[in-house]
């Protein structure tokens, strides 16, 4: 069944052309929040707690975190509305789904590094 709308070709160019004039009209708001979700994590991580033996992974979990806050301002600008700062902090309750999103990436990552580049150095080592 084939609908009645039609759907536009994909073009970079208007995707990239999209991104520089969002990027330019939200220069500043965009680099306070990204510098908030860099810089956030890391000064909880380094200094609060700094002989902690699980750093890594506090600093994970407050980066996920933020990390989800920041991807839904950014579709928030793509959908065209207009995000606050309030918005990085805004999505607490999805908190578990970005861990378990992240987890999930993580495993996939593994799996692809196990599967083709272990192999595929094996490989070289025995054919050099």
């Amino acid at each position: 069944m084939q609908s009645s709308r039609s759907v536009s070709p994909f073009s970079i160019r208007e995707a990239f052309g999209f991104a520089a004039r969002t990027l330019l009209k939200k220069f500043w708001f965009l680099l306070v929040v990204h510098g908030t979700v860099g810089l956030v994590p890391a000064l909880i991580a380094g200094n609060i707690y700094r002989d902690d033996p699980y750093n890594h992974y506090i600093n994970a979990a407050v980066q996920t975190f933020l990390k989800g806050g920041f991807l839904s301002i950014i579709l928030s600008l793509v959908d065209g509305g207009k995000p606050r700062f309030n918005d990085l902090y805004s999505k607490l309750g999805l908190f578990w789904r970005y861990i378990a999103t992240y987890v999930l990436a993580y495993i996939v990552w593994g799996l692809g590094l196990l599967l083709l580049v272990v192999p595929g150095v094996i490989a070289m080592i025995h054919t050099a």
